[in-house]
């Protein structure tokens, strides 16, 4: 893997101001929560909690469904990533989540989806702080940006990244199946461990090209052919200035395709 998660940037950046934003009727829950932390117990291993207090519940039960989904995924971040162990002391983040979730169950009608599209919500705004992970290689969907950060003018407008893609499989797309998931518990799929799918070949057996996709940069009532044909020596400069890019960071280029507008 050549991305890892950056707790601290996402916890400084999204997080926290999140919390920050939350209603003071929120805040007036975590406060009472953190003063009877103590006490509260998980139920084997349920979303629930016990040894509460019915003034406790109370505070829950006063905030909307549509404000409390959210703020039991805030507070529950706030704790869990926070480096310096705010909301952390007693487990005062996961407690706070599993009273929302109760208070917000034992309404009639309950609506699930507001706590589903909560968890969509944060998972998504914090896709945006895995940061490349320093002496791997760059993954393809990471080259653009990467490029573009050290070069900014890399297309000289004449074009831009697109994308980058695998082209010329050879023998086929390698299959990932059931056998390639890691016998020991472990996060990731092994692709080496077991044949293509597919094919039945090994995965050392299967070839392919990486492959940058530009695109021209037009303006209206231009013709793409035209305009490249017209400037193919400046075009030829800006692909040689990426394959020097690419060579000097490690990142493998097997070659360029281009796609109209």
């Amino acid at each position: 893997m050549s991305k890892e998660f950056n707790y601290k940037r996402a916890w400084d950046q999204y997080v926290k101001p999140e919390f920050e934003k939350l209603p003071a009727d929120v805040h007036h829950a975590l406060s009472a929560t953190r003063a009877e932390v103590d006490s509260l117990h998980q139920v084997g291993s349920s979303k629930s909690v016990s040894g509460h207090s019915k003034d406790l519940m109370g505070l829950f039960d006063a905030i909307p469904t549509s404000i409390l989904a959210w703020a039991a995924e805030v507070v529950y971040y706030y704790g869990h990533l926070a480096y310096d162990k705010q909301c952390q002391d007693g487990g005062l983040y996961w407690k706070f989540q599993d009273l929302s979730s109760m208070s917000m169950i034992a309404r009639k009608p309950y609506d699930g989806e507001l706590i589903h599209q909560a968890k969509i919500k944060m998972d998504k705004a914090l896709e945006a702080f895995h940061d490349h992970e320093e002496g791997t290689t760059y993954d393809n969907d990471e080259v653009p940006g990467y490029l573009l950060s050290i070069a900014p003018d890399l297309g000289n407008n004449l074009v831009e990244i697109h994308k980058v893609t695998t082209a010329n499989h050879k023998p086929d797309v390698f299959c990932i199946g059931p056998r390639h998931f890691p016998k020991d518990g472990g996060m990731y799929i092994k692709s080496e461990q077991a044949p293509c799918c597919s094919c039945g070949q090994d995965y050392s057996a299967h070839t392919y090209d990486v492959v940058m996709v530009l695109k021209p940069v037009l303006k209206e009532g231009q013709d793409a052919d035209t305009i490249l044909k017209s400037k193919q020596i400046a075009l030829r400069k800006v692909l040689k200035h990426i394959d020097e890019l690419c060579k000097a960071s490690k990142i493998r280029l097997d070659g360029f395709i281009f796609v109209k507008p």
